[in-house]
């Protein structure tokens, strides 16, 4: 928000809110442990520096990939505490993995005056029902998918990024639309990735259709596409324009953030 002041009348003047999503597979090489894209992560960065410069908010929430993912499923701490002693310690190196990933898009974006807020120390449980007041500071706030404490047996979770965009969407004031920045894809495809064509993009989603995607269930410990989806749809049905884009290609980022015509899938909120 911006107060611009004259001798008689005083002007607020509401900054645009975006909240976008950096999936982990997008930003690291889910396959090899702890392996950042750098590339991308500097291209996805210029692209957001240069709308926030404009004038505009932005809260991006990343992913873990290969920073979270090997780590919890190779100690099932998705499943949370088993007795073994050993999980305690991996809950540890993988949080400390996540704050190296997250030091690294935070260096990205610098110049823009982001502020990150690691989920572990202010959010407790796990689903889009988690506890914990969002953290917010204009005009760029930073999470991330996380290992959190949970208030029942299992004692820590993983919170995704998927429902932490969920919530900001739903609770932060002026939100405009939500991106979700995938690799591989152009959006929600109609047939799996491998053998998707360019005609089986879906580019206006909604709840009476069916897709497929691949979930690699032997790496990723979270909801693959399929959350990304559900959490999508309960966002649109609040009234925001949720936008699925592929972040390899140049420039659908920015388009996309600025609601502008880019190939993709939109699940329409009905908020224009």
């Amino acid at each position: 928000m911006e107060v611009l002041s004259t001798e008689s009348l005083t002007i607020i003047v509401m900054r645009d809110t975006v909240v976008v999503k950096w999936g982990g597979g997008l930003i690291t090489n889910k396959s090899v442990p702890c392996s950042p894209d750098s590339e991308i992560i500097s291209k996805l960065a210029d692209e957001l520096m240069s709308y926030v410069m404009e004038g505009n908010d932005v809260i991006l929430v990343h992913g873990a990939g290969s920073f979270g993912h090997l780590k919890a499923k190779q100690h099932r701490i998705h499943l949370g505490y088993s007795g073994e002693i050993k999980q305690m310690l991996v809950v540890d190196e993988i949080r400390k993995d996540m704050m190296a990933l997250n030091a690294l898009v935070m260096a990205s974006i610098t110049s823009v005056g982001a502020k990150t807020f690691h989920p572990h120390r202010w959010a407790k449980n796990t689903g889009s029902d988690f506890l914990g007041a969002l953290p917010h500071s204009s005009p760029v706030t930073v999470v991330h998918g996380d290992v959190v404490p949970t208030d029942d047996v299992k004692r820590f979770g993983i919170l995704s990024g998927d429902h932490l965009v969920e919530r900001y969407a739903l609770e932060k004031k002026n939100v405009k639309r939500v991106v979700f920045a995938m690799r591989g894809a152009d959006g929600i495809l109609a047939r799996p990735p491998d053998v998707a064509t360019e005609v089986d993009l879906i580019e206006e989603f909604d709840v009476n259709m069916s897709f497929q995607s691949v979930h690699h269930e032997e790496i990723d410990v979270t909801g693959g596409i399929g959350l990304k989806v559900s959490c999508g749809i309960r966002i649109a049905q609040s009234g925001t324009d949720v936008h699925f884009i592929n972040g390899d290609i140049s420039h659908r980022l920015g388009l996309a953030m600025r609601g502008l015509p880019v190939r993709g899938t939109i699940i329409h909120g009905g908020n224009n």
